[in-house]
This record gives structure tokens, sequence and C-alpha cells, in this order.
């Protein structure tokens, strides 16, 4: 916040710092206290009111947490599950705060933006396991070393010297004492000494996402002609809709791609799908494909059907909380025969090693239902295949059937 004082009036630009979620960003920053009890009193107690005083300001906008500076600059808390309905001039900074559990896709679609305006970005968080926060660390190091525009640093515990030996104690006796050992362990190493690795404690799929990398069935999977591409979905109106692309061949699943976006249409996945060089087998989509649009009067499984996604199975909808969690096992249960084409599928597997159960803080562990957040829609589509693929007896065309083969009529 400091950071984006001076660079306001270093130069005037919109500046933005984004949180995982805009419901966070309240609580988190804009009503957040300074907790320090050596704080002088003549200092203001909210951190918002320290780092941006009144003196510098023009106006302070309390409902969409904004702030216009003298200078002309401005601040604003946003959320990265809702960066792009923002309107107005984009940002020529952002700080991502906690972006090991915010949604990728910000960073995504606001580089390009900050590349052409000549901007910058910061990023501030605690490892979360091995994601995409971990990969941009390792991108970012690197880089540095090459001489590159990056920085790239890790301040533990016991760099900062903040917390006693006995503290340190204490809390790790703590953690394992609620979550267990193995996922003790690793949070307070995650959360004390800045350890990516590990499973994320809570996560469904972390720890066998990290086994896959082990066994290299996390790497280099193309996508093989003669064998059809099978998707499964997860259907998203005001948010995210995810796609896994997959082959079936002998025992093993092939994820050959993935995609996701949000607040568009139908026809721009029907788009998709046309420009990829696969032949297609059959698409799953969830249980609200049969839901009724009342614009076009068609289920949205009739309209993608009437768009050339064909033919499409719907699978039913979870009963329970329980039947959503036995699909997240049966999911696990298959991990062992899949693969993941890591560049393609890079984006999806964040969302897998993302997903997470609710912590119970009444009972002091991990609850029994996941986190609804940007990760769930791509473990929402995996969940889809898992409980839904069946491998089916396939009546081709001659002009499949010459696809197949990599034939061409003249």
């Amino acid at each position: 916040m400091n950071h984006i004082a001076v660079a306001a009036h270093e130069r005037v630009g919109n500046y933005w710092h984004m949180l995982p979620e805009y419901e966070q960003c309240r609580k988190a920053i804009w009503d957040a206290l300074d907790d320090n009890p050596y704080r002088d009193p003549k200092v203001p107690p909210r951190l918002i009111d320290q780092a941006f005083p009144l003196a510098i300001r023009k106006n302070t906008y309390k409902q969409r947490m904004m702030i216009e500076f003298k200078c002309g600059s401005t601040y604003q808390l946003v959320g990265s599950d809702n960066f792009d309905s923002l309107v107005g001039s984009p940002p020529i900074g952002i700080v991502f705060s906690e972006y090991s559990l915010a949604d990728p896709l910000a960073w995504v679609y606001m580089r390009p933006i900050l590349r052409q305006n000549k901007g910058w970005a910061l990023f501030v968080y605690t490892p979360r396991g091995d994601n995409h926060g971990h990969r941009l660390f390792n991108q970012a190091r690197e880089d540095m070393e090459m001489g590159k525009d990056w920085r790239a640093e890790i301040s533990t515990v016991g760099d900062t010297g903040l917390i006693s030996l006995e503290e340190l104690e204490d809390e790790h006796r703590e953690m394992v004492g609620e979550w267990g050992l193995e996922e003790g362990d690793a949070l307070f190493n995650q959360e004390y000494w800045c350890k990516f690795e590990g499973a994320l404690p809570g996560s469904y799929y972390s720890r066998v996402i990290n086994e896959a990398r082990f066994a290299g069935r996390i790497g280099f999977v193309p996508y093989k002609v003669g064998y059809p591409v099978h998707t499964f979905w997860d259907l998203g109106s005001d948010d995210s809709t995810t796609i896994w692309f997959m082959q079936h061949i002998g025992n093993a699943y092939n994820f050959v791609d993935y995609y996701e976006n949000r607040h568009l249409g139908l026809d721009h996945y029907a788009k998709i799908l046309r420009e990829k060089p696969y032949l297609y087998g059959d698409h799953y989509m969830p249980h609200d494909a049969m839901n009724t649009s009342l614009q076009t009067n068609q289920t949205t499984k009739e309209f993608a059907e009437d768009l050339g996604i064909r033919p499409i199975i719907v699978v039913a909808k979870p009963k329970d909380s329980q039947e959503v969690i036995a699909g997240i096992n049966q999911g696990r249960r298959l991990f062992n025969q899949c693969y993941f084409d890591a560049a393609a599928c890079e984006h999806g597997l964040s969302a897998l090693s993302n997903y997470r159960s609710e912590y119970d803080r009444k009972k002091r562990k991990p609850g029994n239902y996941p986190v609804k957040d940007w990760s769930s829609h791509g473990a929402d589509s995996f969940r889809v295949f898992a409980t839904g693929f069946v491998e089916r007896p396939r009546v081709e065309t001659v002009t499949q059937t010459m696809e197949r083969l990599g034939m061409r009529l003249a």
C-alpha cells in the first residue's frame, strides 16, 4: 500500500489492489486495523489511513472502496473473481495479494494491458503447494537471474525474526493437533518457512497431483490422431465455464487440453471447439445443461447441439453433499490412470490443486464440503469426468473415418 502511494504520485494512473475474492477486500484491507500494540496513538488505527492520509486525497468512495488522489491517480480494491467486470481506464499498477489463492486467469488477462502501458505488478503471498504461485515464483527467479525485469524474494520467519522460537513450537504443536502430522507439518512449513513442498492442507487433489508429477504423468501429452477427444464441462452464465479435453487410450485417460473463460455465450465455446484440431467423441455436461433459457426457450443442451456440440451426455446432479464428496473421491481414485499435458492443462491443474474443503472452526479441522471459489469450476468439470464418463462403441461417418486416418477429400 505504501508502494502504491508513492507510485501514484510518480506516475498518474489507476492502481489496483487485488485480493482473491472481492468480498475479502473490505475486511482484509479497507477496514483493517493496525494491530501493533506499540503503535503511536497519533497514527491512525486504520491501515488505509496510514498508507493514504487524508491530506493527499481528493475523494474517498467507500462503497466502491476507491480513493482518488489530488494528483489525479486512483487506488481501488478489486477481486480476482470480478476484475473483468470493472469499467473505466485500465490500471498501470496492480498488487496481487494472496496470489497463490487467486484466480490465475486475472494475471493472464492483465499482463498484456500492463505490458502495453508500461505498467507493473507486485505479487505478495504465502506458498499454497505446487500451484500457479510456485510456478510464477520459479519463473520470476529465473528471469531475475537472467537480468530481466523481475525480482523474486522469500522472507521466512527466520529472516524476519518476528516470532520467537517458543511461539513457533507452540504453533507447530497446535497445527499438528488440528490437522494431523502430515498436513499440520505442511501448513506450518508453508505459513512460517515459505515452503512450496507438501500438499495444501484441506486440498482434495494436491497429494495425487504431486504423485502424478513424481511419476511423470504430468508433462508432454500430445493429441493422438485416431482416438476421439471427449469433453467434460462445467457451465457458467455469470462466472466461468470450464472444459477438459480427454482421450481414452487403453487404461489411460490422457488430458490433452483445458479451456476456461467467463461471461461468454455457448457460441464462443462452440467456436473454440471448432478451432481445435480434434476429432470429438462425446460431450459431457452437468445437470444444469437441462435448464431452459428464457431468451431462447431452449435448454442449454438443445442450444449447444444446434451449435454443433454433439452428442451431449448430461450427468446427473449429486443428491447431496455426500454425493459431491463421493464424486471427488472417484476422481482421486482415477487419478493414477490420468496423464496431463503440463502446458495445455496448467490452469486446470492449478484449479485442482486449490480445490479444498472448508475449515470447520468449531471442530478445528477440515470440513465436509468444498470451498466455493474460482477453483470450483475446473474441479467440478473434472468431477463430471469422474462420475459420468463411459467409453461407448462408436459409429463413424465416412468423413470422421477419413479424419481419424489422416485422410482428406480431394
